[in-house]
């Protein structure tokens, strides 16, 4: 029977790199393509029936399949390509924990690089899945109301981290809109971090080479008081 660590890595037909906490495994299919996947994970969460985190394993299990037949990418290209995904996790004790999980892939034939973000937050006691709304007022739309109170957040992170991107972009580029090129993604991308409200823009790769999650601002929650649930509208 394998160890608890390695149920979901055998499930999808990998082994399980104990020194590395990585699970590999290669695919092919069937016209050329081979892929090398390699994937860290938070083993505790995914594979212990106790940590209730089903949108965490789902997601995994999403991603993997991407890369193996007959979703896997290309299907008509020949060569070597790679997937790899990490993780990072932060939590506000007691109220939160969140899963950063970031990817990233090379695939012959195909426009690169290529990289993604996605997050999972939830309860650390029952494992109850939290949205961004959940963290805001009834009737609050964190699109609509966020980028007044997040913006200087942005403006320092942009400030922060220098380079030709940051030179290129406004704060504004980072906000919520319907017009093409917005690196918001309706922030899709976040986490919480302590008392800091973490955004990861864009949630996927962005122009010209630009990463996932370029922009981490911290937005700590006294700057979103007026909105947040535990905050003014709690003593309403």
């Amino acid at each position: 029977m394998p160890a608890p660590s390695t149920n979901f890595c055998v499930s999808i037909g990998g082994s399980w790199d104990e020194p590395q906490e990585s699970c590999r495994l290669t695919t092919t299919n069937g016209r050329g393509l081979t892929v090398k996947i390699a994937m860290k994970y938070p083993a505790g969460l995914v594979d212990n029936s106790s940590a209730p985190a089903p949108a965490l394993r789902a997601h995994l299990q999403k991603w993997v399949d991407e890369f193996q037949p007959p979703q896997s990418p290309q299907k008509d290209t020949a060569g070597e390509g790679s997937a790899n995904l990490a993780y990072t996790a932060t939590e506000r004790p007691g109220v939160a924990k969140s899963v950063v999980l970031r990817s990233d892939w090379f695939i012959p034939g195909m426009a690169h690089p290529n990289s993604s973000i996605s997050t999972f937050t939830f309860t650390p006691k029952d494992g109850a899945e939290i949205r961004l709304t959940d963290l805001f007022c009834a009737g609050v739309d964190p699109v609509k109301a966020l980028p007044p109170l997040v913006r200087p957040y942005i403006q320092h992170s942009l400030d922060t981290v220098g380079g030709s991107f940051a030179q290129a972009f406004r704060a504004e580029d980072f906000e919520p809109s319907t017009s093409p090129g917005s690196l918001a993604n309706n922030y899709q991308a976040w986490a919480l971090d302590g008392d800091n409200l973490v955004l990861y823009m864009p949630g996927e790769g962005g122009p010209a080479g630009m990463p996932a999650g370029f922009l981490q601002p911290h937005i700590p929650f006294t700057a979103l008081n007026s909105i947040l649930r535990e905050g003014t509208c709690a003593a309403s």
